[in-house]
């Protein structure tokens, strides 16, 4: 009994400092840009959860603020697989007021989301000019969506009376870009 006791107290100050494994592969990030370290930590536990939805969306949303803080001299997110990019892929879906490559020109970081009531709005202000892309879902009749280039890079586009599986196109490109550009306001 009295050696189990003493092999238990030896062993305590070695689990409390032996962490997850991501901890390792997460090391070199210490001490440099604030907050990469424990968004590194948080996302390849994330990994480790397995396949459940929650799992993706919460690993999803660590990446995108991971990629947000990263300055240019910092690593991609180190327990990426290999083959992957270090951005989320944007969905196969399509919309005719804009694709991702488009909301990523006209809106690179967008100061204010909001995705209430069926109305999904982005916007940036450019010095005296303001970006918008803006989709509104209705419950009773079409859908419409325009997104506007205040800076004039982009023609603006306007369209209504949306089909369902447009809107839902649209919907699907506006949230990647918003969680992509960790988007204030959601």
């Amino acid at each position: 009994m009295r050696r189990l006791l003493i092999l238990c107290v030896l062993l305590i100050p070695w689990a409390a400092t032996a962490g997850p494994p991501s901890e390792g592969i997460c090391g070199d990030l210490q001490g440099g840009t604030p907050g990469l370290y424990g968004l590194c930590v948080a996302f390849c536990e994330a990994q480790d959860l397995g396949s459940a939805a929650d799992s993706k969306q919460s690993a999803f949303s660590l990446l995108a603020a991971y990629e947000s803080k990263r300055a240019p001299d910092d690593p991609p997110m180190p327990c990426l697989d290999s083959g992957s990019s270090s951005k989320p892929q944007p969905p196969a879906a399509e919309c005719p007021c804009w694709t991702a490559d488009e909301l990523m020109t006209v809106l690179p970081q967008p100061e204010l989301c909001i995705a209430s009531n069926g109305v999904f709005s982005a916007s940036q202000d450019f010095a005296a000019v303001t970006s918008t892309a803006y989709l509104q879902d209705p419950l009773i009749g079409a859908g419409s969506c325009s997104l506007q280039d205040g800076r004039d890079q982009l023609t603006d586009v306007f369209n209504f009376n949306l089909a369902d599986a447009e809107v839902e196109g649209c919907k699907a490109l506006w949230m990647h870009h918003a969680q992509v550009t960790s988007c204030p306001g959601l």
